[in-house]
């Protein structure tokens, strides 16, 4: 079974990151097209969002927040940590 990786965005730098939010969000439903992402989405306190990547290891996670647009411009930052749900959904 392939694990889950959360991956917490920090906002660092609020124009830039309006700058690339449309690339940001292609490059995320690409991602889900290809069912690498569980679950996403935005804080409501516009401090950032988290990503739930439900891919093969740590590193290709790391690689996926790597190529987002939101890193390349250096508008966001990303921690990931391994994930385990304790809730199976029905």
């Amino acid at each position: 079974m392939m694990p889950y990786y959360a991956a917490i965005m920090k906002t660092v730098d609020k124009e830039q990151d309006k700058m690339v939010r449309t690339e940001h969000i292609e490059y995320l439903n690409h991602l889900i097209e290809e069912g690498k992402i569980f679950a996403k989405g935005p804080f409501t306190d516009g401090s950032g969002g988290l990503i739930i990547f439900h891919v093969a290891s740590y590193e290709e996670a790391k690689h996926l927040t790597d190529q987002d647009p939101v890193t390349k411009v250096g508008s966001r930052i990303f921690e990931i940590k391994e994930w385990k749900s304790s809730l199976i959904a029905k």
